[in-house]
């Protein structure tokens, strides 16, 4: 008998940070409740609707005998697709032995694809400081939030959208020829710790396709990853930082200083405004003025030593003040 769907969205709203709970009650709000969209569950419990298909899809893949408290559920995702994902799920699997383990399987198949005339491979990410220092977050990043991080991430320095003051950027897949994501790193900075502590903010859109932002499924990555502050300016909080300075030790220096945006020039001339006054002209205005033509410093000293005559009485103009 079908349960209550008023009770399938209390126990939802409570089971928020269970994404084994969630994708069991997405499927039973599916098989027993039809006529209601899974759109309009996930928005009464709170949930992003991608990510409550994604718990329910995981969680149509296995039998609840397989799960087990000492797998993530990050891998069993990673391997949901595979025909004998039962069988090659072992205990205390970590994400980087299912990612390997997946890899190696799509790596034979792809050989087959090869020798008869496959596709051919996507062109190799370049390695840089940026990319190690990404392969180095991956298994924390993945173990504290619970999100599988895509394959495929090209991490760059550059500036994000053109714009200085912004220090990290994330773009979705499908904006890349080559289908990957993308994030850039500001210039400004050099400081390895902070430019670790940016990247984390940047996994977290990467690992969602960019699609929610610096809404609640970022800002609950964002908790667990140990980053504090405003969602679309978070800083390190102090467990976090004693992480990324452990990870620094296992990068070489950074290769690149950071450029400076908040140089001032001075001007090589200044730019008082020049005033020129016909003190013959018969012509008043409103208030008593004669005919005056006023232009910058910089415009003047462009035109040099130019005269300038009346249009009213054609009689030369005299500069009055600089």
């Amino acid at each position: 008998m079908a349960r209550a769907y008023n009770t399938l969205v209390k126990e939802g709203k409570q089971a928020a940070k269970s994404q084994w709970k969630l994708g069991d009650l997405a499927l039973e709000v599916e098989t027993h409740y039809a006529e209601r969209s899974l759109e309009e569950y996930a928005d009464e419990i709170g949930v992003a609707l991608d990510a409550l298909q994604d718990y329910r899809y995981v969680a149509s893949r296995y039998e609840k005998s397989v799960c087990t408290d000492n797998v993530s559920w990050s891998v069993f995702k990673i391997l949901a697709a595979q025909e004998d994902r039962a069988k090659l799920i072992k205990d205390g699997m970590t994400v980087t032995e299912a990612r390997a383990l997946v890899h190696g399987k799509e790596a034979i198949d792809h050989g087959k694809d090869l020798l008869t005339g496959g596709d051919i491979p996507i062109s190799p990410i370049e390695e840089s400081w940026l990319q190690k220092a990404l392969e180095i977050w991956r298994d924390p990043f993945e173990q504290l939030t619970d999100m599988v991080l895509p394959d495929r991430i090209r991490v760059s320095r550059g500036w994000p959208k053109g714009k200085c003051g912004t220090l990290g950027e994330a773009w979705p897949a499908d904006r890349s020829k080559d289908s990957t994501s993308e994030i850039f790193i500001s210039p400004e900075l050099s400081e390895p710790e902070r430019i670790l502590d940016v990247l984390g903010h940047e996994l977290i859109h990467v690992a969602d396709d960019c699609k929610h932002a610096h809404g609640p499924i970022f800002q609950r990555a964002a908790d667990k990853l140990g980053l504090e502050g405003k969602p679309k300016a978070t800083t390190a909080g102090p467990i976090l930082q004693i992480k990324l300075e452990e990870m620094v030790r296992q990068l070489p220096d950074y290769p690149h200083s950071a450029i400076k945006t908040d140089v001032k020039t001075k001007s090589s001339s200044p730019s008082t405004q020049v005033k020129y006054t016909c003190i013959d002209c018969q012509e008043m205005d409103k208030d008593g003025h004669t005919f005056t033509v006023t232009m910058s410093g910089r415009w003047s000293r462009v035109i040099g030593e130019r005269s300038f005559y009346c249009p009213l009485d054609g009689k030369e103009m005299e500069r009055i003040f600089a």
